[in-house]
């Protein structure tokens, strides 16, 4: 049904892919997930968005806003780029890069059942989004 996940990958190393995959992007320090508490337990993976889109196109909305700054409509990235200037969080999470994976879909439909599952998973575990994810997939409440 859902292609298998890519490995990790740093998050300036932008594969060329082009079509709609869903993909999570995850906090590591040396190459390890910096663990989040959330309300129902720790995170180990580090995980702090799923999202899903035209990979290509999503990717480089989050670079671009979370590292670059740049103002693009990327809502994971820009929160991020806005929690680092205005608020403590770059003392609490001190030197730290961004690696995302990515699975591929056979259509737009496909992709927002698979983000939707994997965001309830995560909602279900956890007790919450992860921390740049905004809002809750409307299709999670289809599940």
């Amino acid at each position: 049904m859902f292609g298998a996940w890519s490995g990790w990958a740093p998050i300036d190393a932008v594969p060329y892919y082009k079509e709609y995959a869903v993909y999570e992007i995850r906090i590591v320090r040396n190459g390890k997930p910096i663990p989040i508490k959330r309300w129902c337990g720790t995170d180990r993976t580090g995980i702090v968005c799923i999202d899903g889109g035209n990979l290509k196109v999503k990717w480089d909305f989050f670079y671009y806003a979370a590292i670059r700054k740049a103002k693009v409509p990327h809502s994971a990235g820009r929160l991020y780029s806005i929690l680092m200037q205005n608020t403590k969080l770059r003392g609490k999470i001190g030197d730290h890069q961004f690696e995302i994976r990515y699975r591929p879909v056979k259509s737009k439909n496909e992709g927002e059942k698979l983000e939707a599952i994997l965001s309830k998973k995560y909602l279900m575990k956890f007790g919450e989004m992860p921390p740049l994810n905004g809002t809750i997939p409307p299709k999670v409440w289809e599940l």
